[in-house]
Formats: C-alpha cells, structure tokens, sequence
C-alpha cells in the first residue's frame, strides 16, 4: 500500500509540472459537483456498477485542484448478493488540455452490507483513476477505473458542477 501511495504522489507531480509547462489555467473558485455512476465490472462474478457521489474542488495552483468526494456504489454479483460500499476519496483534478483532466484518487471505502463468504471486513483501501472533459457550463463526462479490493468497475461519470 506505501508504494501505491508513493506511485500516486509522484504522478500527481509529475503532471502538474506538466500542465504547468502547458501553461493551462484553473478556475479561480472552489466548485462543488454532482455525479452519477454507471458501468460494469471488471471481475468475472460482477455484473452492472452504479451510484453517486458528491465532489468538492479547490484550486491549487496553475492547472491543478485538490478534490474530495464521498458517494455510494453498488457492485451487482452474478452469483450472490450485490455488494455496497461508501468511497470516501481524495486526489487531485489535473487539467492536460482546454477541458481535458487527469483524475487520480485514493482513499478508503466503508463497506455497507455484509456478505455470507467474505472476509466481513468494515471496508477496504480504494484508489480511482478517471479522465475527462468538462463541457457545456457547468458539466462534465469522465470514464473512470474504481477498484475497492476484489471490486473493480469501469464507470461512465457524468457531473453537474456549481
């Protein structure tokens, strides 16, 4: 785990020097924004991915902010009872180009059912990787890899931001 922390620092680095570089500018203002989820997974026994989630944005400098976000996902099982957790999540929103972003997290998921066969822990470490475009006013679209432990989905983020 201290190497994907250490590995997800130094990405953040390493692209905000390079929108630095590129001289892409952030919005001067704290947002906050609202999403919705949905995807597959990308384990054999999952099926459809879904939730929401609540996002905070603050500018950081030239082309970077500090996010925060906590939401719900459901994870569907083929054989079994679906599982549900709440992603509490930090990271940075990385602008690459005129509305293009990076968007690496981590963070720590609670587990909100218990499942019959599983190691019946509280939650489980979490990190998300997402790349978007914010477009119209106020909107945007991500695709995002979320990984909770053995629950992993590709999702489709679309966000409304005020």
């Amino acid at each position: 785990m201290k190497k994907v922390v250490l590995l997800t620092a130094l990405a953040f680095s390493a692209v905000a020097l390079k929108a630095q570089d590129m001289g892409v500018k952030t919005k001067g203002k704290t947002t906050f924004g609202i999403g919705a989820n949905v995807g597959t997974g990308t384990k054999t026994n999952l099926s459809t991915s879904y939730g929401v989630d609540g996002q905070v944005e603050i500018p950081a400098g030239t082309g970077f902010k500090v996010t925060g976000s906590a939401g719900y996902q459901n994870f569907g099982v083929k054989v079994g009872e679906d599982v549900s957790f709440i992603p509490v999540l930090a990271g940075g929103k990385i602008a690459i180009g005129k509305g293009l972003y990076g968007h690496p997290q981590v963070g720590y998921s609670f587990l909100t059912n218990k499942v019959a066969g599983s190691n019946q822990n509280n939650g489980e470490f979490t990190y998300a990787a997402s790349v978007g475009y914010g477009f119209a006013k106020n909107f945007d679209a991500s695709v995002k890899y979320l990984s909770v432990d053995a629950a992993n989905a590709v999702l489709l983020r679309l966000a409304y931001n005020f």
